[in-house]
């Protein structure tokens, strides 16, 4: 199984789009942009400028094998000098088996699947 990193930065607005594409190009298998704080998530980008916030913070997925030097150069030349980019390790793991540990079955309706017999009357 291999490792995945996890890079985030926390933009101005105008930043967010450029960050996005700059992520996508440096080979994210997944971007996703959120804020920085407590607040309401993004979930869709083609909302009314009023709803954004002044800072978002934008996360990309990277295989583990990305050149963190190279990530950080790229961020520098396109948000300047000051920007610094937090970058996590994530193992892989059974994604499918640790949804499953997190998300359990739950029960709708009155009678379970299967439960009625046929030719029963009501």
């Amino acid at each position: 199984m291999s490792s995945w990193l996890q890079i985030s930065v926390v933009v101005a607005r105008p930043a967010v789009n450029r960050t996005v594409d700059l992520f996508e190009g440096l080979g994210a298998i997944a971007v996703s942009r959120e804020t920085p704080g407590p607040g309401d998530p993004i979930f869709d980008s083609l909302r009314s400028e009023d709803q954004e916030w002044d800072e978002e913070r934008v996360t990309g997925l990277f295989r583990d094998d990305i050149n963190r030097k190279t990530v950080r150069d790229h961020l520098t030349a396109v948000l300047g000098p000051r920007t610094a980019p937090w970058i996590q390790a994530l193992p892989d793991r059974d994604w499918e088996l640790a949804g499953q540990r997190q998300f359990k079955p739950i029960h709708v309706g009155g009678k379970p699947f299967g439960s009625v017999r046929v030719g029963a009357s009501p």
